[in-house]
């Protein structure tokens, strides 16, 4: 398997980890799905307009088909960018598939913070306890530029 086929399949699990964890604590709760309309029992013989509505509508599904797998590349485009961004800051922190796993829980819980309305030095000594050991020791600054990084490429 090529590096970039690895690389991608390793955002891919990072997203799905992130948006499973963003919706297990709730961050996903603000959003308001669309209400369905049942659907009318169509005639046996459909007329020429309705005809027309169903082939609108095949279009409308190829269209919301076509944005849902924009919408795929453009989070794993979003993660990549993340993991780079690491990378440029620490590149111990995304060393490998394991590491990059942890680093994506580690960013959800720092999504979680800034979500909840921490910020200034308090959000980056959290930043800077929750990153530091194992792997790697970053200071405020190295911090900072994670908080960006993160503020930029991944959370809401």
């Amino acid at each position: 398997m090529s590096k970039k086929w690895i690389i991608g399949l390793s955002i891919l699990g990072v997203l799905v980890v992130i948006a499973g964890i963003m919706n297990a604590t709730g961050m996903l709760d603000d959003v308001d799905p669309a209400p369905v309309e049942p659907a009318a029992e169509a005639p046996a013989t459909p007329s020429p307009e309705e005809e027309a509505s169903e082939i609108d509508t095949e279009a409308a599904a190829d269209l919301a088909e076509q944005s849902a797998l924009w919408d795929e590349w453009e989070e794993a485009a979003k993660a990549e960018a993340h993991v780079e961004a690491v990378r440029a800051v620490e590149p111990a922190f995304v060393a490998d598939e394991d590491l990059i796993d942890r680093q994506a829980g580690r960013t959800v819980n720092t999504c979680q913070d800034i979500h909840d309305g921490l910020e200034g030095a308090e959000l980056t000594d959290r930043v800077v306890q929750r990153m530091s050991g194992g792997t790697a020791t970053i200071d405020a600054a190295q911090a900072e530029q994670l908080i960006n990084a993160m503020k930029e490429h991944v959370c809401p």
